[in-house]
Parts: structure tokens; C-alpha cells; sequence
């Protein structure tokens, strides 16, 4: 009997250990969530100057040309308003949220961000999702348009408010004949809540997309 209590206390213990762990991993998860710090690539836009959360994305951007990069924009603060076109080569720059119900943009200029490969290649894209874009519902307005890119990720991103005559959420353009065409995206948890949604494109010289 003496053993069986024995025992019993030592699971108990163990179990407690296992519990106090699991409980500081989720924490740290969380405050990694809300916590952005610049360091290995990883920029907070919200730390450079600019009119908008497109200019100081863009200023991020230039502040260290030519190294790859991650802007992060933290749900802390938002919304935020995009009115300055953002144009990235996605093989250098990813652009995420912290999550499509945690940061939360309106976009007021068209494109807000534009992804476009000058030369393409075969190097793999990065990263783009992780927040809420609305529009301001102005006619012909493009929330996102990509070109060119290959093998990017899309993922958590919540379209709203493109419901302008001839609006489009994500624009797949890939009628750029020098561009080449995009190929081996992958996709996943993209919502189009209100108004328009998806628009591919392309010519004879990409008809291969």
C-alpha cells in the first residue's frame, strides 16, 4: 500500500511538471505573438517613419536593401490605413500580420501591394497573410496583385469592402509577357467576406499558366 502512494505521488508530480511546462510554452507563444523585436530580418514597420502603414512598410523595406527581410505588423494599434502602394519582390520580402482577427488594414490606395519579380526565376517566394484587408469600395480598386511570383504562400488573409465597379481583391496577373507566369502558389484560409474576390489574367505569350 505504502509503494501505491509512493508511486501515486511521483505520477502526480510528473504530471504537475508536464502541466507547468506546456503552461510557459503557451505563454511564450503568446507573447511572441504580441512582442515583435527586430533582429534577424524581422522589422516592425510601425518603427520607421511615414504617412501611412504603406510608407513606413516601404521605408522598412530601404532600410536595408538587398537582405532578406520579414515585416511583421502587429495587431496592437490597428487598424491601420495603406494608402501608399507597396511594390516588393517577394523572393526578398514577406509581409505577415499577426493573425486575420488581430490585424486589421484598410486600404485606400490600389494596388496596396504589389508583388513583382523583374526577372523570374525559380527561387521561392516568402510569405504574405495574417491580417484583414478592407477597401474603401472606390471603383477599379486592387487590394493585392501578384505577378510573376513562384512558389509563394498566401495564408490567413481576409479580404473586405472591394465592392467598387470593377474592384478586385487579389489580382493573378500574369499577363506581363517578360514577367513569365505564376506557378506552384500555395494558398490556404483566404475569405472574401464582401465584395469582389479573385481575378486571373493572362496573354498568348503565358497561355502555359
Amino acid at each position: 500500500m505504502t509503494k501505491y502512494r509512493e508511486d501515486h505521488s511521483k505520477i502526480r508530480v510528473i504530471l504537475l511538471m508536464v502541466l507547468c511546462t506546456l503552461f510557459v510554452f503557451c505563454v511564450n507563444i503568446a507573447s511572441a505573438q504580441i512582442s515583435i523585436s527586430s533582429g534577424d530580418g524581422i522589422l516592425n514597420p510601425l518603427t520607421f517613419s511615414g504617412s501611412d502603414l504603406g510608407a513606413q512598410i516601404n521605408n522598412a523595406i530601404a532600410s536595408s536593401a538587398g537582405v532578406y527581410k520579414k515585416i511583421v505588423i502587429p495587431g496592437t494599434g490597428s487598424p491601420y490605413t495603406w494608402s501608399t502602394t507597396v511594390t516588393i519582390d517577394p523572393r526578398y520580402v514577406s509581409i505577415v500580420g499577426q493573425g486575420s482577427g488581430i490585424t486589421f488594414i484598410n486600404c485606400t490606395a490600389s494596388p496596396c501591394l504589389s508583388l513583382y519579380e523583374a526577372n523570374f526565376s525559380l527561387d521561392p517566394g516568402g510569405v504574405i497573410g495574417g491580417f484583414t484587408m478592407t477597401g474603401n469600395g472606390s471603383a477599379s480598386q486592387v487590394g493585392i496583385q501578384s505577378a510573376g511570383v513562384f512558389n509563394e504562400r498566401w495564408d490567413d488573409i481576409t479580404f473586405s469592402g472591394f465592392t467598387g465597379t470593377g474592384a478586385v481583391s487579389w489580382y493573378l496577373y500574369n499577363s506581363n509577357s517578360s514577367n513569365g507566369w505564376q506557378e506552384r502558389i500555395h494558398a490556404s484560409k483566404i475569405r472574401i467576406e464582401n465584395g469582389s474576390g479573385l481575378k486571373f489574367s493572362y496573354n498568348a505569350a503565358n497561355i502555359a499558366a
